[in-house]
């Protein structure tokens, strides 16, 4: 047995179709994303209604989907939201972040 947290989202088809919107919505507001060794960086303006809708989404994204791990640092004039899921799980990140991590566009080698 492992501690490994399940890699599968909870949320019924309808609701997860709501919640790849919601994120949509926000990623746009990206002002740079990049691929680091499987994992997403994105970088947003520090704007308080879009630092609490960042946290909105990962507070709802550890209810269904508790495999992805956020890290969220907050500068002076912005903020940095790391996104990493395991690599099986990789096409959760291109649902959500309309990219695909490094994995997915070369494949196993």
């Amino acid at each position: 047995m492992t501690d490994q947290p399940i890699a599968a989202c909870s949320l019924p088809g309808p609701e997860l179709m709501v919640r790849i919107q919601q994120w949509s919505q926000v990623v746009q507001r990206a002002t740079s994303r990049e691929i680091r060794g499987g994992r997403i960086i994105s970088t947003y303006p520090r704007d308080p209604a879009l630092v609490e809708e960042l946290g909105r989404l990962i507070a709802a994204e550890a209810d269904c989907c508790s495999f992805m791990k956020f890290e969220v640092t907050e500068l002076a004039d912005k903020v940095l939201v790391e996104v990493e899921v395991p690599e099986e799980m990789n096409f959760v990140l291109a649902a959500m972040f309309g990219m695909v991590t490094e994995e997915i566009t070369v494949g196993s080698s």
